[in-house]
């Protein structure tokens, strides 16, 4: 069955906050991850953070990255202060650093999230605050740090496709090699 909830959410300060919604309907138990992004009404900024798909899930202990791409609606070089987070469900902030980018109409680059050697596997929010004047803009996405026997089974496992298809590739020049050899000894008339 099928159910439609509409949630109302106040925001009352800008910025990124996380959270779980949890269904339970006799003994089956969904989580789902909730994230809220407020930013300010006049939008000086627009922010948009990606993670590519083969970091949406990631092993302990590696990085995270995700490409970022920052426009500046009103044109014109100006400095923004930004605020890389990393979040639990818990709204908990996991990882933080900030600095200070020049813009002048729009600025695309790959940001690398550093995350502690010893984070939990579970779900996270990997998110970016934009501040420039009385203006904040925020942009999120959701992504899966791995228990260390997925990360060693997802390894396998390419290392598998990746054989196979050296394999593949190996034998193929082998068959045109040898294809290409006799073509050229009949033409020889051996």
């Amino acid at each position: 069955e099928r159910k439609t909830l509409i949630l109302n959410i106040v925001g009352k300060k800008f910025g990124i906050f996380t959270g779980r919604l949890i269904a339970t309907v006799e003994n089956i138990t969904k989580t789902v991850p909730i994230t809220i992004e407020i930013e300010s009404e006049k939008a000086l900024f627009d922010v948009k953070l990606d993670i590519p798909t083969r970091y949406k899930r990631i092993a302990p202990g590696d990085n995270l990255r995700s490409q970022v791409t920052l426009f500046n609606v009103l044109g014109g070089k100006v400095d923004v202060d930004i605020n890389y987070l990393v979040k639990d469900l818990r709204s908990n902030v996991i990882s933080e650093e900030t600095e200070t980018f020049p813009v002048e109409t729009q600025s695309s680059y790959v940001k690398e999230f550093n995350l502690p050697k010893d984070i939990k596997p579970e779900t996270y929010i990997a998110a970016i605050e934009v501040r420039y004047v009385n203006a904040y803009a925020v942009s999120s996405q959701i992504f899966e740090v791995m228990t260390e026997e997925e990360a060693m089974a997802l390894k396998e496992a390419r290392i598998k496709v990746f054989s196979i298809f050296f394999i593949v590739v190996v034998s193929a020049l082998v068959y045109v090699y040898l294809l290409m050899r006799f073509v050229r000894k009949k033409r020889e008339g051996y």
